[in-house]
């Protein structure tokens, strides 16, 4: 799995080191948001995806989904691979919905 991470202001900087104009930026950086909303926000249009986002409503798509990648490896919470009891787990387990939040509010802060 690798996803890659750049903050709006390092695009714009390396993209003006690389002699973009200024419109060039722009409609890159809109296309890039639109594409990572698209992509992200599919995945959390799931059973999974909703069932996750009811645990933390305010969520964007992306810290999400990766809250949702990186939680899989939590191998103490014993998660299940089956779509649907994994929907049931995250519907009535606390703990597990307790912890995909604190991953998605420090998600939120760093991305």
């Amino acid at each position: 799995r690798m996803v890659h991470i750049i903050k709006l202001k390092d695009l714009e900087s390396i993209s003006q080191a690389l002699q973009h104009s200024e419109e060039r930026i722009s409609a890159m950086a809109i296309d890039l948001e639109g594409y990572t909303n698209e992509v992200f926000c599919r995945v959390t249009n799931s059973s999974v995806g909703q069932a996750a986002m009811a645990c933390a409503p305010t969520s964007s798509c992306l810290a999400m989904v990766i809250a949702l990648s990186e939680i899989m490896n939590h191998h103490d919470l014993h998660l299940p691979a089956a779509a649907h009891n994994m929907r049931l787990r995250l519907r009535k387990d606390a703990e597990l919905c307790q912890r995909l939040q604190g991953m998605v509010s420090e998600l939120e802060e760093n991305i």
